[in-house]
């Protein structure tokens, strides 16, 4: 036990270390406040040594890109960030959608090393009812295999640590309201069915050990209303902060 957080090291511990690590641990995100502190001393400071052009270029396609969210008080510039699809708000859609998030909750780093592939068929019957197929593939690219995937003996205060090993994951998918989940399979516990800010969502666990490959599998029927003037329609968006995803 380490400053009241329940983790047991799987690493031998100098004396030292052990006075060292509680410190370590309450200050080990300071860098983030670090780092943005000094690049505004920098465009405080010395504005006409700025590459005003490449930062405007850079932030508005991290904008785009789902990798910085807005959010201020005033509703008026607030609806002209929603506008551009900035303020991080889930897109508002007639038609189909799909968007699928992901969350390590294991203690590590090793989100970079997993990659993804998403495959989603939706076929449309005589009476216009869509059924969804939608496969989301995983694979593990660590190659430093612990014995049992265990999250509170793996954690180890090194960054190069934490990016191998055992990845585990928290998978939500949000789908139009009214869908209705018909087969579900490749998870480690059965889907839960749920509403969250007028979406259905299918939310399950999985885990998986360093070269593994995983596939998450569901099947489920789309609201009746879902097609209008005899048109499918489909919006996938992308998980906020992740690269993008390969889909088909």
């Amino acid at each position: 036990i380490v400053a009241g957080y329940p983790f047991i090291f799987n690493v031998e511990c100098t004396a030292e270390q052990h006075r060292t690590m509680p410190a370590w641990w309450g200050h080990r995100k300071d860098f983030v406040n670090d780092t943005i502190q000094a690049a505004l001393s920098k465009v405080l400071s010395d504005p006409a040594d700025i590459r005003w052009l490449d930062l405007a270029t850079e932030v508005s396609a991290l904008l785009d890109e789902r990798h910085i969210q807005v959010y201020v008080a005033d509703p008026a510039i607030q609806a002209v960030f929603r506008g551009h699809g900035w303020d991080g708000a889930m897109e508002e859609t007639q038609g189909d959608y799909l968007l699928v998030a992901d969350a390590n909750v294991g203690y590590n780093k090793v989100s970079p090393n997993i990659e993804q592939f998403v495959d989603y068929r939706a076929d449309i019957n005589a009476s216009q009812r869509v059924r969804a197929t939608l496969s989301v593939r995983y694979h593990n690219r660590c190659t430093s295999a612990p014995l049992v995937c265990d999250k509170w003996t793996q954690y180890v205060p090194t960054y190069e640590s934490l990016t191998q090993g055992c990845y585990w994951d928290y998978v939500r998918i949000y789908v139009p309201a009214g869908a209705e989940l018909r087969s579900s399979r490749g998870g480690d516990q059965p889907m839960v069915v749920s509403s969250e800010l007028g979406r259905t969502v299918f939310a399950t666990s999985l885990t998986l050990r360093p070269g593994e490959h995983r596939e998450l599998r569901l099947e489920y029927l789309l609201p009746p209303d879902l097609m209008r003037d005899n048109t499918y329609s489909l919006v996938v968006q992308k998980q906020a902060g992740t690269d993008n995803i390969p889909a088909r």
